[in-house]
């Protein structure tokens, strides 16, 4: 009886375990058919590619604050797959005279993270934009262009839709998708938003290397929006635009849903200094 007992025990431990298996691999599946029906979904995706470059070609402000003095930063450059080329730091101030990099260049005698420096800049350049309501309206920065469409085009659905990890390592041909957030991560940021009672978002996304189209972004950046609309938010773009004028931008917002890098780092933790009310979302 004891026997029959322990057989029988085995037996329901066997099915109980083929099942689990059983609905495990089903999961699996049903995902990677989720994901070659977006796949699909983006091949045949025929809006037209979003003019994202902000004519700024290679102007970078974040890392040029950040990391004024490492040599690695400003060498010539071949991980791009059609952009080759990064300008020293010390040629900004011919290229883009009148920027705000390059007066933080020649006021700070190119010293690296002097905030005394930059504030002053900014504040004597900030304009206050009326249409912007504190209380109710947020500012999202996602990160776009050459780290979508050239350093992770391949797994850039993987990670989108499934929060797929790739290794962010400067040697990986796809280190450009540790950039990139998930849907889950905006899904939860606007849930968040709606809960706080804030009824508009505005979206600023730009690229500094030309590319012959942003197919990827273009995705990914109606993909957000869609998600915005469905729960009832208002979202206005703001894509393309200068990297000074989009900083300067940001100043007018007390709430901010970051994405990542330094140009967005530089957003946050500048507007942190000068706006005590100054939420990161």
């Amino acid at each position: 009886m004891y026997i029959i007992c322990l057989l029988v025990t085995l037996l329901i431990i066997f099915i109980l375990f083929m099942y689990k298996l059983f609905s495990a691999s089903n999961s699996i599946n049903d995902d990677n058919n989720n994901l070659l029906n977006k796949i699909n979904d983006l091949e045949n995706h025929n809006e037209k590619s979003l003019d994202l470059f902000n004519n700024y070609s290679d102007y970078r402000l974040g890392d040029a604050f950040y990391l004024t003095n490492s040599d690695q930063q400003w060498k010539n450059i071949s991980d791009h797959l059609i952009f080759k080329r990064n300008f020293p730091i010390n040629n900004y101030i011919d290229i883009y005279p009148d920027s705000i990099l390059s007066e933080y260049l020649t006021l700070s005698n190119y010293t690296e993270k002097d905030w005394d420096t930059l504030i002053e800049i900014v504040n004597n350049k900030f304009y206050k934009d009326i249409n912007i309501n504190k209380s109710t309206d947020c500012l999202m920065h996602v990160r776009v262009g050459d780290v979508i469409d050239e350093l992770c085009n391949n797994k850039f659905m993987d990670v989108f839709f499934n929060n797929k990890k790739i290794s962010g390592d400067v040697n990986s041909k796809y280190h450009g998708c540790k950039y990139i957030k998930a849907l889950k991560y905006f899904q939860q940021k606007i849930k968040k938003l709606i809960e706080m009672g804030i009824t508009k978002i505005y979206l600023m996304a730009g690229a500094h290397i030309k590319l012959p189209n942003y197919k990827y972004s273009t995705y990914y950046i109606n993909k957000i929006v869609e998600e915005i609309e469905k729960a009832g938010l208002q979202v206005e773009l703001k894509l393309g635009g200068s990297p000074d004028d989009d900083l300067l931008f940001s100043m007018n917002f007390d709430y901010f849903i970051p994405s990542e890098g330094q140009y967005c780092r530089l957003i946050k933790e500048l507007n942190e200094k000068i706006n005590p009310d100054f939420k990161i979302i």
